[in-house]
């Protein structure tokens, strides 16, 4: 009596752990079922049990094999490509009055392999691929962090039945047409997509989207997952990134209203477009447009010198869209001083360098937050943009011509630059990272530069008397490639300073000088002269010193 009771009990437990959904190991091996079957794997189960099948192949493809099991038993085959060595292999094989699941038995054994019923399909592959399939049938595309717009998504998969025949498809013509059936965005990690465009080879009839994206992606080698509200698809570190994006609150440590506000306002603004090799630049713009939004984009985070992407969404979150768009390119973005910065991680963590240096320099940038622009610049040099924003604020501001974007002067380098309603001095920062470039406002003028500190140039050896003098006359000046002998002679001669001549070497003398301010300390002009020449200055014996800055150390 005590051993049937501990039978029962045994019974009792196993009935409650395995429970009625789930198949023991030997029953999975012997039925091709995995360990969770759906309804579906069942009914294909007995299907294969059921149906009676007779023929006779005789160096037969083993493509049109399948074809012609899958059309007897009206059950979906899968192969798995990866593993047929040789896809024109052929076969020689003869059965009579058998079940569906005995061909498959004999077949699968007599090419070294075996398959499982997963998905509501028939799946070929090795052992190891049938551990893979199995593994990603139970997998739920869904992140730890799903959103209702997500599980909406997974629910129209699960939903949407499909059938269709892709014969050496390209792959992004097959996602194409799964998009516009399913009425569902799907977004492919371009960096996970060989080169050339792979092709897709599957026939399925009567599948769900859900099952039909797993059996497509597996062919690439991928996977996929539905974030944001579309389906991403990538290999298995791209999904971990892509779901770690998708949780991400796109907001700094201290976020202002005016962030919070914009959020609010790519959260709210639904957006439907189609980009093909399209410019970057001019995608942004187009989100910028439909947004009502500032997006500014760090040149430093540029791989590519004139990046294009491919991106087709309808009716996603205009927040949804930037992080999709800015992954394609490797980058990513933050809402900061109440617009969109674009960069890299490093980017985005450091942002443009921005120094404020003594007194002169915090006036100035108090004066450039006290004043409001809106302007869209189009492919316009920095030098242009400069001087318009100059204009704009009647501050002194200058691109460093010393400096360099790639290999090239930042002085010609061109900008793309829209933004609305915003402060001078943001406009300044945002302009500085649409080029690459760092902000420094020192001795009475924001300079746009490489340098991420401005160094002391040496003591001119002023005398006392004169000193005073520098510190107090005020000039206003516009030097457009003067000559730097003629721009310092111009200088001296502003106000008597006891200087009778410039002393300046043959090769340093012709250096060409741009500087436009106004009411600027002579003492700072002199500066800045000689730092955009890469020279020092100094006086003594009524006589003004021109010399290179290595000289000079």
């Amino acid at each position: 009596m005590k051993h049937v009771l501990r039978a029962c009990v045994v019974l009792v437990v196993w009935l409650l752990v395995a429970g009625p959904g789930r198949v023991d190991a030997a029953e999975a091996a012997r039925t091709h079922l995995t360990d969770k079957p759906t309804e579906a794997d069942r009914a294909v189960l007995k299907q294969l049990q059921e149906t009676k099948v007779s023929f006779d192949f005789n160096e037969q493809p083993l493509v049109e094999v399948f074809d012609f099991l899958m059309t007897l038993g009206n059950t979906n085959i899968v192969p798995d490509r990866t593993k047929f060595v040789d896809p024109e292999q052929k076969i020689t094989f003869k059965m009579t009055n058998a079940s569906l699941e005995t061909v498959f038995d004999r077949l699968t054994e007599q090419l070294g392999l075996t398959y499982i019923i997963r998905d509501g399909a028939v799946f070929v592959s090795d052992e190891d691929g049938i551990k893979v399939a199995a593994a990603a049938a139970a997998r739920i595309p869904l992140s730890d962090k799903a959103t209702e717009a997500d599980r909406k998504v997974l629910g129209q998969l699960q939903e949407t039945i499909v059938s269709f025949t892709f014969n050496e498809q390209p792959v992004m013509e097959a996602l194409d047409f799964l998009q516009t059936l399913g009425n569902v965005n799907i977004v492919r990690d371009r960096g996970k997509f060989a080169r050339p465009e792979p092709k897709v080879t599957l026939k399925l009839s009567n599948v769900s989207l859900e099952t039909a994206l797993k059996l497509l992606t597996e062919q690439l080698g991928l996977t996929f997952i539905i974030r944001d509200g579309v389906v991403f698809i990538s290999d298995e570190k791209g999904i971990e990134a892509a779901a770690a994006a998708a949780a991400r609150i796109p907001l700094t440590d201290k976020p202002t209203d005016a962030d919070r506000k914009v959020l609010k306002m790519l959260q709210e603004t639904i957006v439907s477009f189609t980009f093909n090799e399209q410019p970057v630049m001019e995608a942004l713009d187009f989100l910028q447009t439909l947004g009502n939004v500032n997006i500014v984009v760090d040149r430093k985070g540029f791989r590519d010198a004139k990046p294009t992407v491919t991106l087709k969404l309808t009716n996603v979150p205009l927040e949804a869209a930037i992080k999709l768009l800015t992954e394609q390119l490797g980058l990513t973005f933050v809402i900061r001083d109440g617009g969109v910065f674009i960069s890299d991680e490093k980017g985005i963590a450091e942002g443009p360098v921005t120094v404020i240096d003594g007194e002169s320099g915090e006036a100035i940038v108090k004066a450039l937050g006290e004043k409001k622009v809106s302007f869209d610049l189009k492919d316009q040099t920095l030098r242009e943009a400069v001087a318009f924003l100059s204009t704009q604020s009647g501050v002194n501001l200058a691109a460093d011509p010393r400096a360099k974007v790639g290999d090239k002067p930042a002085l010609d380098a061109k900008v793309r630059l829209k933004l609305k309603d915003v402060s001078v001095w943001q406009a300044v920062r945002e302009l500085a990272a649409a080029a690459g470039l760092n902000v420094i406002a020192s001795e009475q003028l924001v300079l746009l530069t490489d340098l991420k500190e401005l160094k002391p140039l040496p003591d001119p050896g002023v005398p006392p008397e004169l000193a005073k003098t520098l510190d107090e006359t005020l000039v206003s000046l516009a030097f457009n490639d003067m000559p730097l002998a003629d721009a310092m002679d111009f200088l001296r001669k502003l106000r008597p300073i006891g200087v009778r001549e410039v002393i300046i070497a043959e090769d340093l003398s012709k250096r060409p000088v741009t500087l436009k301010v106004k009411d600027m300390k002579l003492r700072y002009a002199f500066n800045w002269t000689a730092r955009f020449t890469s020279t020092t200055w100094s006086i003594r014996d009524e006589r003004l010193f021109i010399r290179d800055e290595n000289e000079a150390k």
